[in-house]
């Protein structure tokens, strides 16, 4: 959200990790658009798939979190509107939790 409250739509897209051969390392394609970074697509490495999909994940949340700030945004919980401290939005993780799936 805009400091003036106007919403800012913003589309993260993770490609699957890729296996390059010639270097023995996967590579996890990411793209943020609607941060003003939205020509780059990055290639996260890792030693394996998933390693390199944790570092995409961790990459995609410093790059929410600096570009955040840099444009002065806040991220607010679609379900309550309150500002989060993390750019990934917490949801219930067991069955007796609001929002278990």
């Amino acid at each position: 959200y805009a400091a003036n409250g106007e919403q800012r739509l913003v589309t993260v897209s993770v490609g699957a990790p890729v296996l390059l051969k010639t270097e023995d390392v996967f590579r996890c394609p990411v793209q943020v658009v609607g941060l003003g970074c939205d020509e780059k697509v990055y290639g996260i490495f890792g030693e394996d798939a998933f390693v390199a999909l944790q570092y995409a994940l961790e990459f995609i949340g410093q790059i929410l979190d600096d570009r955040l700030k840099g444009l002065g945004l806040d991220n607010r919980n679609w379900r309550d509107e309150s500002t989060r401290e993390s750019w990934i939005w917490q949801f219930g993780t067991r069955p007796d939790e609001p929002n278990f799936k």
